[in-house]
């Protein structure tokens, strides 16, 4: 084990949010969507560019019927940190989250999700996230 007095300021600062982040899957995993919630929301005003607590976050806003404001969740994630939310769950996330809002909005959002990745991201990135066929 470590001795939490031997870790520098930003390496506790590092193992106080993988704490709160496995809080938060932990609630999940137990169907307490709004402990999660709030897990994944420290995690968020400590550190605002970490996807992996605003992609979970947009998962406890779905599964508490707030399908909105899960997909704003994600897309203020991607505006404030286009190159490092460029990643396979979270755009996959999205996009199911704008198949689940209504088939006749989605494409032109998936479309421009395409358009941000292969900007961004280049060629390699697995184009079956989009679901555009």
């Amino acid at each position: 084990a470590v001795d939490p007095e031997t870790l520098s300021p930003a390496e506790q600062a590092a193992v106080e949010l993988t704490c709160l982040v496995n809080q938060g899957f932990h609630f999940v995993a137990s169907g307490e969507y709004a402990r999660a919630y709030e897990a994944f929301n420290s995690v968020l005003e400590k550190d605002p560019n970490n996807a992996v607590a605003a992609s979970n976050r947009a998962v406890c806003l779905l599964y508490s019927c707030n399908l909105e404001e899960a997909i704003q969740t994600l897309e203020e994630q991607v505006r404030s940190d286009v190159v490092g939310t460029m990643q396979e769950p979270i755009v996959a996330n999205l996009c199911a989250l704008y198949d689940l809002q209504a088939e006749h909005s989605a494409v032109p959002r998936k479309k421009l999700m395409q358009y941000i990745v292969n900007r961004y991201h280049g060629d390699d990135f697995p184009q079956r996230c989009f679901k555009l066929t």
